[in-house]
Formats: structure tokens, C-alpha cells, sequence
């Protein structure tokens, strides 16, 4: 069970930065980081299904990945995004609508 916690904590960290990113700093910058981040994607999904697979039912497993989803996903959102405002120079910044 910890293991599928920390795959799926894993999971939503990395798309919430990504879109994080995206959002405040614009899609050419990410655009180099994305072969990167499917490959992580990849690997920890890997993961995610095969603990579910051996651990889990498929309705528990269902129910499990959408309340950690939910939790991990609102507090890994907040996190990442005070540290982006913090972080990233806003000044010199093109935010193109």
C-alpha cells in the first residue's frame, strides 16, 4: 500500500509541476522537459499498475487512486506553486494570453 501511496503522490507531483510550469512560465519552456517527464510517467505508471494488480481489486484500487489523487494532488498544487512564484522571475517573464 505504501508503495502504490508513494507512486501515485509521485505521479501527480510531476504533472501538477509540469502544469505548473506551463501555467506561469509558458509552454516553450516546458516543451524541452516533456520527453523527460513521459519517460518518468511512464516508468512510475508502470509501477502503479503492478502493485494495483497484486495488491488491489480493481474497485479498491479505484477508489484508493482517486482519494490520494485528490489529497495529494490539492497539497503537491499549492506547494509547487509557492515555490514557482518564489522561484521564478516574474519581471522577465512573457506571459503571452
Amino acid at each position: 500500500m505504501a508503495v502504490l501511496v508513494t507512486s501515485i503522490a509521485a505521479v501527480v507531483a510531476t504533472v501538477v509541476v509540469a502544469v505548473a510550469i506551463v501555467a506561469h512560465v509558458g509552454a516553450p519552456f516546458v516543451a524541452a522537459l516533456v520527453p523527460a517527464l513521459v519517460t518518468a510517467e511512464v516508468a512510475i505508471l508502470v509501477t502503479v499498475a503492478s502493485v494495483v494488480a497484486t495488491v488491489l481489486n480493481a474497485a479498491t484500487a479505484a477508489v484508493v487512486t482517486t482519494i490520494v489523487t485528490t489529497v495529494v494532488g490539492a497539497v503537491v498544487t499549492t506547494v509547487v506553486e509557492d515555490v514557482i512564484v518564489a522561484v521564478v522571475p516574474f519581471d522577465n517573464v512573457c506571459r503571452c494570453n
